[in-house]
């Protein structure tokens, strides 16, 4: 069909302008770029190309590199997003569920780190026959039902370069083995897709692509390069087909930097029809998401294709708000510049996450992993069913949060996607009756949920989901007591909401942890195999022994005996949940009985474990798969209050399946609240204050506001809880607030409570009511005083100096310096400096709060958000054998500017408003301890801070605050 291919020259066209047989769309402020391939040809077979392939006169070879890490430069989210929200006690799940997800059915080692770079980047797919691993900058074949890794000729480890493909090639795609790779088995033209992008040494940002040209993963290879006008880092891509093939195209996510600075995420698609044939092909591209670091494109499970017109949904996450952002690409390769991408749709959690968590720790290793929060991570994986399944296309996604006091759990959710021109009733309304499968307008949460069923942390995760509409999940469970390794956890859809299956291993017993970097990953992969669109094959990495960078990768593959098989599955697209007051009319809802690999018969409805003053009346008890019914909970609006549940029980033969569904009651409105403390116009009230009431009658939550004026026209907090307290606030010093409470039923709102005021100490200083106690004060006057200065790496270390001008300090402090400053960079001027007080008791008897306060100005090289560079204070109970850093929580001010890319933990690189800053930092966690603390500061060998670089401390004191009588 179609197609003009437009000229070489990019073309930026405003997508203002819209075609009719697109939907229309508000559009953001994006222009859509045009362009085509700089180069393209077609391969004689691979075979021939290895045998003949001479090594590159530049970029890097498998014989010659030395331990580089892998170039990327990873946002991550602002001081907002990277909030410690605690999740609700039932929205994570927290416990075993004493059934096992299937053991791994294959399970073998993958490519090794041959190349000798880190992180591994790794990926993999399936075809009919074989596995395929690209990982960094190497891939090799495996035979699916051994496991064996296929035979090259000539290569000893049967690791291919990725720049093998584009041997005669001519230009940097043959010149230079890149990373970042990506392969894909694009199952409907049985061809493989490899691309690479070629880092920013390059001199043209380029993204290399290889297409095979038979299924044959050793044939000919339709070769392309394409040029961007950003180093196009951390790019992900994905495949995605509508019914006429309007939309087809190989989607990608790509991050763009220009001199280091990031300029946004790009969406990009890319001429899938053309490139299988191998004729010219074009690509279109929308710039400039600056909010969408570690966006995803959607890739396709399976072979049904959503309706003619469905455009490509790209995904990413908002912490700030707990939803997930949609961007609808619409490709039109007839007339590219009529292409358009809609405006952001956002779609509710089921309940509100976080991303700020701990750093991971690693058993027999001080080196913190990156956990990648804010990222969706690779892949956003997508099926289509057909007519009468569960949904009309189902997207599962998951991403790294804050699972409970900072340890990292896997979110996952899943996503129904509307089929955008799908056939409506002749008159263009839709027949909304339950009985028929209902044609959705709008993305839908179909379920989330959190998994971590014990304190281990678990990150860098991978999903997919396969015919019958289970889920599987591949990820790294890594904690103090464990060594990183790599787990397994799937649901059926039949399963109890919110959960996942027990988990179970895929790496070999014995496993090590990483000593050389904080970076994992930095992505990990998920498929389902093709031939029975059942089997999860899953890829990540492990480290068989404790060493810098010597990783491993693991693959396996698990399927649920059950898929395949004709099935149902009781689904509804209305609220399973119903909150009623007293008199209300009973509720009604609906199920509907979706057809799973073309089951067909009737299904026979009934109720169970139902409240025993409720009946549910069904209109219709037995139906026709995939038709539905409508049932009402006859009495449930004349219960007491609280909380109920029952199940609707579907039935066909020996298959039976349950949904539960909910109710919440209110007999009438909550009376007021009554607040406990702080009393009204108490002062000297600590920086880091809970706020308490008593619990009012029938209420089932509270709003807490607090605000800096009586009217509450500036709001300072506001958090809705069903707990009579709030967690630790950090308010501003010497500051008047004034707050109320307000409860909340299913009948409504009470009337708020009283206003009541309280003015903030200064941060640091003992509250009211308590008695201050100076257990160690300097300010650097006289000496060392037994605080001890060490180095670690190199020559650099604290030292007392006279305060340098232009950083609001004066008289003699204590300085680490940020190297270089008088010397050129050189791998000598790494440091690990480190400044050690003396040891100090804290009394435990009385002992309210104990704080440690000085005046500190830092400013080092940062990594926006994060620090190449940067400062940090440790606490030791053991004599300096282990050190503790206290959390973003404890640090009454002068938070922390990010993470430390050395270490991977948290750290200060940026001045404060160009000045010092009164830090404060609480002691709590270690009242009745002998401590030592530890002022640290680690640097690498390049760009110094701006201003006056280095980490500066003046005027130090820790004190504790003791009971009056």
């Amino acid at each position: 069909m179609r197609r003009t291919l437009f000229p070489l020259a990019l073309i930026l066209l405003s997508p203002s302008v819209s075609e009719s047989a697109d939907k229309e769309y508000s559009r953001p402020p994006h222009t859509v770029e045009i362009g085509s391939s700089i180069h393209h040809d077609t391969s004689g077979p691979l075979t021939g190309l290895l045998a003949h392939r001479k090594e590159p006169d530049t970029g890097v070879s498998k014989r010659d590199e030395q331990g580089e890490e892998i170039e990327n430069t990873f946002i991550k989210l602002p001081g907002a997003s990277r909030s410690r929200i605690e999740p609700s006690p039932n929205s994570v799940q927290r416990g075993m569920t004493g059934t096992a997800t299937p053991s791994p059915n294959m399970s073998f080692n993958g490519i090794s780190n041959v190349f000798n770079v880190n992180p591994p980047d790794t990926n993999g797919d399936v075809s009919d026959l074989h596995y395929v691993q690209y990982v960094n900058r190497g891939w090799a074949i495996f035979d699916k039902n051994t496991g064996l890794k296929i035979d090259i000729p000539g290569d000893a480890d049967d690791v291919i370069p990725g720049n093998a493909f584009f041997s005669g090639f001519g230009g940097l795609c043959e010149s230079i083995n890149g990373s970042d790779p990506i392969v894909l088995w694009d199952k409907a033209a049985q061809r493989w897709l490899f691309s690479q992008f070629l880092g920013s040494a390059a001199p043209t940002p380029t993204q290399c692509f290889a297409i095979s040209a038979t299924s044959d993963p050793l044939g000919p290879y339709h070769r392309y390069a394409f040029t961007f006008p950003n180093v196009n880092d951390y790019p992900k891509i994905g495949i995605w087909r509508d019914k006429n093939g309007a939309r087809n195209g190989y989607y990608m996510v790509v991050h763009e930097f220009a001199g280091g600075v990031f300029q946004g995420a790009a969406f990009v698609s890319v001429d899938r029809d053309r490139m299988l044939v191998g004729e010219p092909a074009g690509f279109i591209r929308f710039g400039g998401y600056v909010d969408a670091y570690g966006a995803q494109p959607p890739h396709q499970e399976g072979f049904e294709l959503p309706a003619q017109g469905t455009c490509a949904p790209f995904v990413h996450l908002n912490a700030e708000t707990s939803d997930y952002r949609f961007w609808d690409f619409c490709v039109n390769w007839d007339r590219p510049t009529m292409s358009t991408v809609s405006a952001e749709q956002r779609i509710a959690a089921s309940s509100p996450f976080g991303v700020g968590v701990s750093p991971v720790e690693q058993l027999g290793s001080t080196r913190n992993l990156d956990d990648f929060e804010g990222n969706v991570m690779y892949r956003a994986s997508t099926r289509t069913f057909a007519y009468g399944g569960p949904t009309e296309t189902s997207m599962v996604i998951n991403h790294a949060v804050n699972a409970g006091d900072g340890v990292a759990g896997i979110r996952w959710a899943h996503l129904e996607l509307p089929n955008q021109d799908e056939i409506l009733l002749v008159d263009g309304a839709e027949d909304r009756s339950p009985a028929l499968p209902t044609v959705t307008t709008e993305k839908r949460l179909v379920e989330d949920g959190v998994y971590a069923p014990t304190t281990a942390n678990r990150f860098m995760g991978a999903i997919s989901i396969d015919q019958n509409g289970n889920i599987g999940v591949g990820y790294t469970r890594s904690s103090a007591d464990d060594h990183p390794e790599m787990m397994l956890a799937a649901r059926m859809f039949n399963d109890p909401p919110g959960q996942l299956r027990d988990e179970v291993s895929c790496t070999p017993a014995a496993t090590g942890s990483q000593t050389g970097s904080s970076r994992w990953g930095d992505y990990s992969s998920m498929s389902v195999d093709p031939v029975d669109s059942c089997t999860f094959w899953a890829t990540n990495e492990y480290y068989a022994t404790t060493s810098t960078t010597n990783w491993s990768t693991r693959v396996c593959s698990f399927r649920f005996p059950e898929c395949g098989s004709p099935d149902f599955a009781l689904v509804t697209l209305e609220p399973t949940r119903s909150e009623l007051c007293t008199g209300d009319p009973d509720p009604s809802f609906s199920v509907r009985a979706a057809t799973l690999s073309g089951f067909s018969g009737m299904v026979s409805f009934s109720d169970a474990n139902t409240p025993p003053s409720v009946s549910i009346a069904f209109d219709s008890d037995t139906v026709a798969a995939p038709l539905g019914t409508v049932f009402t909970a006859v009495g449930a609006s004349l219960l007491d209050d609280g909380e109920y549940g029952f199940d609707v029980v579907g039935v066909s033969g020996a298959l039976s399946h349950s949904k539960p569904y909910e109710l919440g009651v209110s007999t009438a409105l909550p009376p007021q609240v009554e607040l406990v403390e702080p009393s009204g116009g108490m002062t000297d009230v600590g920086v880091q204050t809970a706020l308490r009431w008593s619990a009012a009658e029938r209420a089932t939550e509270y709003l807490v506001e607090v605000a800096t004026d009586m009217g509450f026209n500036q709001i300072f907090y506001s958090q809705r809880t069903a707990l009579t307290s709030t967690a630790p606030i950090l308010f501003s010093g010497t500051t008047t607030y004034y707050w109320r409470v307000t409860a909340f039923n299913y009948c409504g709102e009470s009337l708020s409570s009283e206003v009541r005021s309280f003015t903030t100490s200064q941060p640091g200083s003992c509250p009211a009511g308590t008695t201050t106690i100076t257990l160690l004060e300097d300010e650097f006057e006289s000496g060392a005083n037994g605080w001890v200065t060490q180095t670690v790496q190199h020559w650099h270390v604290w030292e007392q100096i006279a305060a340098p001008p232009g950083i609001g300090m004066s008289t003699t402090v204590w300085r680490a310096t940020n190297p270089p400053i008088f010397f050129p960079p050189t791998s000598s001027n790494t440091s690990d400096q480190r400044l050690l007080s003396p040891m100090v008791s804290i009394p435990s008897a009385n002992i309210v709060a104990a704080y440690v306060r000085y005046d500190a100005y830092h400013s080092f090289e940062p990594d926006p958000p994060g620090c190449f560079d940067g400062g940090m204070l440790e606490v030791s109970t053991d004599g300096g054998v282990s050190w503790t850093q206290p959390g973003d929580e404890q640090l009454i001010s002068d938070p922390y500017t990010g993470i430390i890319t050395r270490l991977g933990v948290p750290g200060w690189c940026v001045a404060v408003n160009g000045s010092s800053v009164a830090a404060a930092v609480d002691l709590a966690p270690w009242i009745g301890e002998s401590v030592q603390l530890r002022y640290r500061v680690v640097t690498d060998a390049d760009v110094i801070g701006e201003g006056t670089p280095g980490f500066f401390i003046d005027n130090f004191s820790l004190i504790a605050c003791e009971a009056s009588d």
